[in-house]
């Protein structure tokens, strides 16, 4: 082989320098943004040492194919459970695969929802959508009316279709204040998709600002860790025009009803009224007993009264249903029958969720 003259050494060595600088550049460039952008779906991200090129395989978390938290409760919850864990340990090497969703209700898309926006606001990430084609059509319809790519603030907002299907939705609403607005917009929202005027309007107002002001209040303790809490509230409603349901669904991701009412109140007075109700004390007994003592830990007259005026208005509709996720409770609530009915699950909720549900056709008029 021919020696090199020293000139053409130094060339060969320059040129070398100057080749391995510009491909790092670029990776370094790739890796950037990658990590200032995750995705909701994502196939890989791109990070570099030494000049070299690395793939990094992202973390694959599939979203169950059943939302619905009537009939697929523990999946649901793992799923939650599991990605607040990752995205703990790494925010940016995570995405979430959408590929097997194939039924989409409106509580579980809530939760969902909930906690993909808890990612971003966190972590200060920036999500996109990636191989929309591949969702299922149906199911990301029902999340596109939702509004869900518009609550998560998406680059790359998918276009949406024109599938006209039994439930008519309102798009989910967050915020971390007591906001008058939000549930006034919600009740007009509500009657105009239904076509129906509610009656008793102003217990649906006061039952969700009242709901709103428990959140900002009690369900986010003031020495949690800030950085991991995201202290917002989650609201959306729907008719569905095939039962002629009306639904709305609060969502926060607090400690639950059970933790906060020993600090609400005396225990005492919660040992009187699980007495008086023939309860065990159990989380879904304590949501029973919350609805029951119908006082807060502020002692004012017009504060604490958000349960009970939800109650009130299921009440006031022959065919009404308020439910009540919290930790490990569910409580159900039917006007139909003026009975309730608890029950507790293995695994622990995160947050509490309140969906209340009157039947229009049932109702007067």
């Amino acid at each position: 082989m021919k020696r090199l003259s020293c000139e053409k050494r130094l060339r060969w060595i320059r040129l070398s320098k100057e080749r391995e600088r510009r491909n790092l550049a670029s990776v370094r460039k790739k890796a950037g943004k990658s990590r200032r952008s995750s995705r909701i779906v994502a196939p890989q991200s791109v990070s570099y040492r030494k000049g070299k090129t690395v793939r990094k395989i992202k973390k694959r978390i599939e979203v169950p194919s059943n939302l619905c938290l009537r009939t697929n409760y523990d999946e649901i919850v793992n799923f939650v459970i599991h990605l607040r864990k990752e995205v703990a340990i790494d925010s940016h090497a995570i995405f979430v695969d959408f590929s097997k969703l194939q039924n989409v209700m409106p509580d579980a898309a809530l939760l969902l929802a909930a906690e993909l926006d808890r990612w971003r606001r966190l972590r200060g990430v920036r999500l996109k959508v990636r191989k929309i084609n591949k969702w299922h059509h149906e199911a990301r319809s029902v999340l596109q009316k939702l509004g869900l790519f518009e609550l998560l603030e998406v680059s790359n907002v998918p276009q949406s279709d024109d599938i006209v299907g039994q439930l008519k939705i309102i798009k989910f609403s967050a915020n971390n204040t007591t906001d008058g607005r939000a549930a006034k917009l919600l009740r007009t929202s509500l009657e105009k998709v239904s076509g129906f005027n509610i009656v008793m309007s102003n217990l649906l107002y006061g039952g969700i600002t009242e709901a709103m002001a428990n959140v900002t209040q009690h369900a986010y303790p003031e020495e949690d860790d800030a950085q991991q809490t995201l202290k917002y509230w989650w609201l959306t409603g729907a008719y569905d025009i095939s039962s002629d349901h009306l639904s709305v669904f609060m969502l926060d991701q607090g400690i639950g009803i059970p933790a906060t009412l020993p600090n609400k109140y005396p225990m005492e007075l919660l040992n009187h009224f699980l007495s008086k109700l023939g309860r065990e004390r159990d989380d879904g007994s304590l949501i029973e007993a919350a609805l029951a003592i119908g006082r807060t830990k502020t002692d004012k007259k017009y504060r604490g009264r958000g349960l009970e005026n939800i109650m009130k208005f299921i009440k006031n509709n022959p065919r009404g249903e308020l439910r009540i996720l919290s930790r490990y409770g569910e409580y159900v609530f039917s006007s139909e029958t003026n009975k309730s009915c608890i029950s507790n699950h293995s695994i622990a909720f995160p947050g509490t969720l309140i969906h209340w549900q009157i039947n229009l056709k049932s109702a007067t008029i």
